[in-house]
C-alpha cells in the first residue's frame, strides 16, 4: 500500500498513483472570519497478485497551530506528516505567534522536512528520487485581528505566497475550486470588507460547493467526507458537524437545480 511508508515497486506504478489521486484545500477570508475546507480521502496503491489496485481511507486533513492557525497539506504524505510533527514540537508561544511573524519559520520548517524525508524514503525506494516526488504543499488561514495576513501558501520549493483577502486553492484538483470560486471572489475581502462580503456561514456553503464540484468531477480520485473548519472573530477554531455538512449539502443541491432552471428560463 502507497501512503508514504511503503515502497513504489516501478516508476509506473508511481506515475500511474500521481495521475490517479488528489487532494484539495480550499482557504477564504471573509467579513467575519476564515474558512478552510478540504475533500477526505487518502489514496494509495496495494497489490494483489502482482498488480496493483487503488485504495482509499477517509482522513482528516485539515490540522490546528495554536489558536488562531488552521492548515492542510498536499502532496507526499510522508512529507506532510513529518511537517505536521514539527508543527507539534513547537512551544505553546510559538504556536500562538501571528501569521506575519510566524511565516519564515513555517518555509523553513517546509523546506527542512523535505531535506529530512529525501533519504528515509531513499532507504525503500528503488527510483532514482527528485525532489518534486516527496514535494508538499501547505495552504494556512489565521484570524488574528492584529495580524492583517489571512491566508499563507507554502510549499516545498521554498516559495511562500502571502494573502490579507480572497481565497487560495492548493491541491491537484485546485483547477476546479478555482473555476467554482472564480464567481464568488468579488464576495470576499478585496482588500476590505464591504456590504457584499461573505459571512463565515455563506463563506461554508462556498467552500462546499467547491469542494463538492471537484469531488463531482473526478469521483474516485478525490473524495468524501468533506471536512470545514472556520474561526470566526473572537472565537476558537471549530469544525462543522456532520450536522450542519448535511445542511449545506442540501443547500448545494438547491443551489444547483436553481441554476438549471434559470438556465432553462434564459433558453
Amino acid at each position: 500500500m502507497i501512503l508514504g511508508d511503503e515502497p513504489r515497486s516501478t516508476y509506473l506504478e508511481y506515475e500511474w498513483y500521481k495521475r490517479h489521486f488528489m487532494t484539495l484545500i480550499v482557504g477564504l477570508a471573509c467579513k467575519d472570519g476564515v474558512v478552510l475546507a478540504a475533500d477526505g480521502i487518502s489514496a494509495g496503491l496495494a497489490h494483489e497478485r502482482g498488480l496493483p489496485f487503488r485504495i482509499s481511507l477517509p482522513v482528516s486533513k485539515i490540522n490546528l497551530l495554536g489558536d488562531n492557525i488552521l492548515w492542510g497539506g498536499a502532496g507526499n504524505s510522508a512529507t506532510i506528516q513529518a511537517i505536521e510533527t514539527k508543527f507539534e514540537e513547537l512551544p505553546e508561544k510559538v504556536k500562538n505567534t501571528p501569521l506575519t511573524d510566524l511565516q519564515n519559520q513555517i518555509k523553513k520548517i517546509v523546506s527542512d522536512c523535505v531535506v529530512i524525508e529525501m533519504p528515509r524514503i531513499r532507504g525503500y525506494d528503488s527510483r532514482d528520487l527528485q525532489i518534486k516526488d516527496i514535494e508538499a504543499e501547505i495552504l494556512l488561514v489565521a484570524n488574528d485581528v492584529d495580524d492583517p495576513i489571512k491566508i499563507l501558501d507554502v510549499n516545498s520549493h521554498g516559495a511562500m505566497f502571502v494573502q490579507k483577502f480572497g481565497c487560495y486553492e492548493i491541491g491537484d484538483a485546485d483547477l476546479f475550486a478555482h473555476m467554482a470560486l472564480l464567481n464568488y471572489r468579488s464576495n470576499l475581502i478585496w482588500p476590505e470588507p464591504t456590504s457584499k462580503s461573505l459571512s463565515t456561514e455563506q463563506g461554508c456553503l462556498v467552500a462546499y460547493r467547491a469542494v463538492r464540484d471537484a469531488i463531482e468531477a473526478n469521483r474516485g480520485y478525490i473524495g468524501p467526507p468533506i471536512d470545514i473548519w472556520t474561526i470566526k472573530n473572537g472565537a476558537l477554531p471549530e469544525q462543522l458537524s456532520d450536522i450542519k455538512k448535511a445542511e449545506l449539502g442540501e443547500k448545494y443541491v438547491q443551489w444547483k437545480e436553481a441554476e438549471i432552471t434559470k438556465l432553462q428560463e434564459l433558453l
